[in-house]
């Protein structure tokens, strides 16, 4: 199901640029709607308190939001609300530290026993890494009132390890590039910057296959 072995991500840049473009070229009406998920993803980066939000994306100040970056946002809660999106979440030692301490960065996840990391250069990511064991991925709910009472209760799916790859992302991360990656069928390995769960990473899939 999943056989990426290399980088296929594209550099936000582009994607923000593709996003503007697109925003520029709506009926007012379909603008407005992409606007909502705009707002809300914006919000949720500026108050910096919804957990899912951090595991998706981070940002850290030195750039001012962009709609075009944000736009890719409907794609990740069309995915919530089809519920196509599935996640998996490892403790480890420390959160991501900062760009410059890679080794850093790939000792912290080193631990996981379910993931080796193969390539520690990628073109757009921090790297490449495939799966070691079968991992249980859970569905990602809608809303707090959606979401199963019971972890028995809960959705999910199985993912073998044979071919199964994906890109790892440390520390800062557009939505733009997490939607990017959750639409090519990939596994993604998301390890933020400090928040209000414990040192964690997560590990995204998204079974819905697009057509290009």
């Amino acid at each position: 199901m999943i056989t990426l072995g290399i980088d296929n991500t594209v550099g936000a840049g582009s994607l923000t640029k593709i996003g503007n473009k697109y925003l520029d070229n709506l009926p007012k009406k379909e603008y407005e709607i992409i606007n909502t998920y705009i707002n809300k993803i914006s919000k949720d980066i500026e108050l910096k308190d919804d957990w899912l939000t951090n595991l998706l994306c981070q940002y850290d100040g030195r750039y001012k939001l962009n709609k075009g970056d944000l736009s890719w946002y409907a794609h990740v809660s069309q995915m919530i609300q089809e519920g196509s999106l599935y996640m998996a979440l490892f403790e480890i030692p420390n959160y991501a530290f900062p760009d410059k301490e890679n080794e850093l960065n790939y000792n912290n996840i080193k631990g996981i026993e379910d993931i080796e990391i193969i390539d520690k250069i990628g073109s757009n990511s921090d790297g490449i890494f495939k799966l070691k064991n079968e991992v249980r991925l859970y569905k990602v709910y809608e809303s707090d009132e959606k979401t199963p009472k019971e972890p028995e209760d809960f959705d999910y799916i199985d993912i073998k390890p044979d071919n199964a790859m994906g890109t790892i992302e440390f520390g800062t991360q557009k939505i733009c590039k997490t939607a990017m990656s959750l639409m090519s069928n990939s596994l993604l390995l998301r390890v933020p910057y400090e928040f209000e769960l414990p040192p964690t990473a997560a590990l995204f899939f998204n079974t819905k296959t697009y057509v290009t």
